[in-house]
């Protein structure tokens, strides 16, 4: 799956459940690692959209340690913008 077409997914409810669960299954590391790549550069404007916000939290949990580097770099990126979201307590 091209990277423009996981963003387009986890913008979606329903896409974004899909991929949740992908990242919560036994699929491999390798795979899920690839999967959350894709996402980067994006972290930040995913976690903006209630979709997309939880899928953050299961693509952290899912990835290595530079990974999670990456996605906590990001979210700093748009923290104010977090912060006066509904979720801004789950970050």
């Amino acid at each position: 799956m091209e990277a423009t077409h996981v963003l387009e997914t986890v913008r979606n409810a329903r896409g974004s459940h899909v991929v949740e669960a992908f990242l919560c299954s036994g699929a491999s590391g390798k795979q899920k690692r690839r999967l959350v790549t894709k996402l980067q550069r994006h972290f930040g404007e995913v976690a903006l959209h209630s979709s997309g916000a939880f899928t953050i939290e299961k693509c952290f949990t899912a990835c290595n340690l530079s990974l999670r580097e990456a996605i906590v770099s990001e979210m700093l990126a748009v923290r104010s913008e977090l912060s006066k979201t509904s979720r801004a307590l789950t970050y």
